[in-house]
């Protein structure tokens, strides 16, 4: 199907963004967006919403980023940007909150911009999974798009509404666009922390994991978390391979007498030089471990990493 193919729906109109990379909370795309979704003028509505599960223990949905795209010489567009709940068969099903929104100065494909809003104001509190997106008219602002990635791993479940302003929308993105696999559509939530591809986050996403790792050669970079399933409080690393684990990270709940803290264990199979930054999200504080470059990495038992765990009942939100 063709650059202008589609049909869809829902609202429009809006007031403030601000403009950024747009590259922190939730982010399912793969960075590439090489197509853009709209409407046809004829239809009168098109709207585009995809899922997002934010972190465990999230309080609010604090700010969206939507990217958008142009075929045309329009390079505005107001539009509506709505949250729905998810339903038991996995569809949108009420709208949480809707605000109204523009974009100024969208380049022309193959360019793409993100567009940053603020929706802390709708106060849309948990840590259940939503549906987010955009409804604009592509009768008013025509050949203007929402970007698509279509060269990702996985395809995140989307839908599009091709009924009436107001509708939840009901039939999968997939339906319409078969090399569809995410929205460029972004969310941060007020998490305590929030799992990326260089980020674990463990006891019940409290404590924020992160590692630089740096090479004889100078070469450095960050080292990729590795979730483990049914253990929230252990994860582990790879550098240069993810098929070639580096290192094992665990922040295990103590606090009961005597002990009275969180302890920090890593064990690393590397000579490659570290640093392991372990963040207590309640409290900011945080504590370096480091490895020279050259030398084989000793285990680490740090049994009085955290003295914090009367800082615990601020998780609640």
């Amino acid at each position: 199907m063709g650059w202008l193919a589609a049909v869809l729906a829902l609202a429009t109109t809006g007031p403030v963004w601000s403009q950024g990379d747009c590259g922190a909370g939730s982010v399912y795309d793969d960075g590439t967006f090489e197509n853009g979704y709209g409407a046809k003028p004829s239809v009168g509505w098109s709207e585009y919403v995809m899922r997002f599960d934010p972190p465990p223990g999230a309080r609010r949905l604090e700010r969206v980023c939507v990217c958008w795209t142009r075929n045309g010489p329009d390079s505005s567009v107001a539009f509506d940007l709505n949250v729905y709940s998810v339903g038991l068969d996995g569809k949108p099903l009420d709208l949480l909150g809707s605000r109204q929104a523009f974009a100024f100065g969208v380049p022309s494909h193959p360019g793409s911009r993100f567009y940053s809003y603020d929706l802390s104001e709708l106060d849309i509190g948990g840590d259940a999974p939503l549906f987010i997106g955009p409804a604009w008219s592509p009768v008013v602002d025509a050949q203007l798009y929402v970007c698509a990635d279509q060269s990702g791993d996985t395809v995140r479940p989307g839908y599009a509404n091709l009924v009436s302003p107001g509708a939840v929308p009901a039939q999968t993105i997939t339906d319409v666009f078969a090399n569809y696999k995410a929205l460029g559509l972004r969310a941060e939530f007020d998490a305590p922390c929030e799992p990326r591809a260089d980020t674990l986050c463990l006891n019940r996403n409290r404590f924020q994991v992160q590692i630089e790792w740096l090479r004889p050669n100078g070469e450095s970079g960050s080292g990729k978390a590795v979730t483990l399933p049914g253990r929230e409080d252990s994860g582990l690393f790879w550098f240069f391979d993810q098929g070639n684990l580096e290192m094992l990270v665990k922040v295990l709940d103590r606090c009961v007498p005597p002990f009275e803290s969180f302890w920090v264990f890593y064990a690393a199979t590397t000579n490659v030089g570290f640093e392991l930054v372990v963040t207590d999200t309640v409290t900011g504080d945080s504590k370096v471990y480091t490895n020279p470059v050259g030398m084989t990495a000793l285990p680490v038992q740090d049994t009085q990493a955290f003295k914090t765990c009367d800082a615990e009942a601020d998780l609640d939100p």
